[in-house]
């Protein structure tokens, strides 16, 4: 079987075409196809066929579409698996795989200076298109990943452009250039392009004409200026820069700046694993956009507890797709020391820097530093990677003025106040994604040897991640010791979070950045509240806990939320919303209440507790430490 989505959705067996039913039948195997052999959950298979308003009975509609598809197709090749379903399918068979195996060949040929069989490779992948991206699915469907498909195949055109510079066919290449600026007037990299390629022909006066032309158009349609790039190649046409007659356009900003391309990002995690779905669906936010010079940069948002694998995803993800951004990749930790984010202006000194700025060259305000950092980056491609910002006004003056680059962030909070940003939500590993990051540390054969202590393990750690890498990072170090040794230190109460601890690797330090930013009175009831039944708990039990109005309980537990440190657990048979802590997430919470609380206040806030079994004279903390409540 041969499937297609590089024009009309097809599916071919034996030669012969399947007729897939109509647009919602063959948005649904479209979508399943562009993520084959990955889950695809109900969820977003339903946004492919009706967006943000699916009807009452999307459940039963989308069923009947995959129903029908198995028919057609097989049941074979459409499964079920958990809360969607799974499309198994070899590269060979999807014209978009190929697609793209092709191109990162081309890619590879040009950047090692082989640009004829460059040219070669982006012809055959640009041949695989027959119309416009999955041009007979749902709208939905075209206006995502259509749209998402479409951009690529410019970004390959011009990349073959490109080689074709480079073999010194200038002439042939000037036809396609304004048949592609006839598509797109805006993109001022194609009309870069155009001016080199008059240029290099003998047509100089022609050349400049493109340069006033796109200046008139951004000028009086856009309120716009010409970016930065061309403005540097009228400048060299100007004066006959050598380089104008050298260099092929992907490396024009080198030549005029003299600064080679950021790569600031982290090594990738080698044992990374899980995350099957957020990946997919990171590739997908973060594709290169080759929108008009006026839209806004595409700026994606990874959230979720500490400990839960937000950067190891972004960094795994940022490596991926960081091809698609060849003028570079810009990295920062917002963190900063202590309780205070690191400061905007040292972020943009060093992003400025690395774009090529001298240090005398970089204004001493905010503002004057955004303006230029903006224009630095408006005519380029980079990937901006941003790590646990404290608040939405931390990340603003670091966010590109104009579509071409991309900024992805993780942080603990939803930064629901960043306008435009898409946004993907980290739980904790399922068991099974749990046992399968142990077994990639430790080795499968020592995992599959002790399987009930490996499950054991992670339910201990609650499928935390980072305390999964924990553990297993422990048992790599002692190779003498048996899984079910480490598990029954882990069963401990008391001492697990000083089990769950290697080197740098630390989960209590975790769990402590994020109570960092919390008030007097959020941090006391962080640790109260610990006290509680750890199935959950209601507002005005938690009231009656820390003794307060419940509308100010309900202000205190909303914020430990919103900053991650508890979980809505759904509601009780009264209909009373319920929370409860993560496991380890809880344990830490008790050692705060023990260390924060005189014994006078702890004691009083015991006898508050329902149903305590605990004995009175003695409380067990966790950290190996005992205290009494009254001392």
């Amino acid at each position: 079987m041969d499937f297609r989505v590089l024009g009309p959705i097809e599916a071919w067996r034996d030669g012969s075409r399947i007729r897939l039913g109509g647009p919602k039948q063959r948005a649904v195997f479209a979508t399943l196809l562009l993520r084959s052999n990955q889950l695809v959950s109900t969820e977003h298979l339903t946004a492919s066929l009706w967006g943000e308003d699916p009807p009452p009975t999307s459940a039963t509609q989308l069923y009947k579409y995959v129903s029908g598809l198995r028919a057609l197709l097989g049941p074979e090749l459409i499964v079920r698996r958990g809360t969607g379903y799974v499309l198994r399918a070899e590269e060979e068979q999807l014209d978009l795989a190929v697609f793209n195996r092709r191109l990162d060949a081309a890619r590879g040929y040009f950047k090692a200076g082989h640009a004829a069989e460059a040219a070669k490779e982006f012809d055959e992948a640009l041949g695989l298109w027959r119309g416009p991206a999955l041009a007979d699915g749902t709208s939905e469907l075209i206006d995502t990943e259509g749209s998402r498909l479409e951009e690529r195949r410019l970004t390959a055109r011009i990349e073959r452009i490109e080689a074709e510079m480079a073999l010194g066919r200038h002439d042939e290449v000037i036809g396609d250039l304004r048949s592609l600026i006839d598509q797109h007037p805006y993109h001022e990299r194609l009309r870069a392009q155009l001016m080199r390629a008059l240029y290099r022909s003998g047509r100089i006066s022609d050349a400049l004409a493109v340069y006033d032309n796109v200046r008139e158009i951004l000028a009086e349609e856009l309120g716009l200026d010409p970016g930065s790039e061309m403005r540097q190649l009228h400048q060299a046409i100007l004066t006959e820069d050598a380089s104008m007659n050298t260099l092929p356009v992907a490396n024009a900003r080198t030549a005029v700046t003299g600064a080679p391309e950021p790569a600031q990002l982290p090594p990738s995690i080698g044992d990374f694993s899980g995350r099957e779905e957020h990946v997919s669906a990171l590739r997908a936010l973060l594709a290169p956009s080759d929108a008009a010079p006026a839209g806004p940069a595409a700026v994606v948002t990874v959230s979720g507890q500490s400990g839960v694998g937000k950067t190891a995803l972004a960094v795994h993800v940022a490596h991926l797709v960081k091809a698609g951004f060849p003028d570079g990749q810009l990295y920062m930790s917002l963190r900063g020391e202590g309780a205070e984010p690191l400061d905007v202006t040292v972020v943009l000194r060093r992003f400025l820097r690395a774009l090529g700025c001298d240090d005398k060259d970089i204004p001493g305000t905010v503002d004057e530093q955004t303006e230029l950092y903006r224009t630095r980056i408006a005519a380029r491609r980079v990937l901006i990677v941003l790590e646990d910002p404290e608040s939405e006004e931390g990340i603003r003056p670091l966010l590109p003025g104009s579509a071409g680059s991309a900024v992805l962030i993780t942080s603990r909070h939803r930064l629901a106040g960043l306008e435009g940003a898409r946004r993907v939500e980290l739980d904790v590993f399922t068991p099974e994604q749990a046992v399968a990051l142990l077994d990639g540390i430790i080795g499968t054969e020592r995992a599959a040897a002790e399987p009930e202590a490996a499950a054991e393990i992670v339910r201990l750690c609650g499928c935390l991640p980072l305390a999964v890498r924990i553990a297993a990072t422990r048992l790599l170090r002692r190779p003498h010791w048996s899984l079910a040794r480490l598990a029954a230190r882990l069963t401990d109460e008391r001492g697990r979070l000083d089990e769950l601890t290697a080197g740098a690797l630390d989960v209590r330090a975790s769990l402590a950045l994020g109570c960092r930013r919390l008030s007097a009175a959020e941090h006391g009831a962080f640790g109260l509240l610990a006290l509680l039944d750890p199935e959950g708990f209601t507002c005005p039990e938690a009231a009656r806990l820390l003794d307060v109005a419940t509308s100010e309980a309900e202000d205190l537990v909303e914020a430990l939320v919103e900053a991650r440190l508890l979980l809505v657990a759904g509601a009780d048979a009264t209909g009373r919303r319920r929370f409860r802590f993560h496991e380890v997430v809880r344990l830490h919470a008790l050692e705060t209440a023990y260390r924060a609380e005189s014994g006078p206040a702890l004691r009083a806030a015991l006898a508050r507790v329902p149903e305590r079994r605990a004995s009175p004279g003695e409380e067990r903390i966790p950290g190996g430490r005992r205290r009494e409540a009254g001392r």
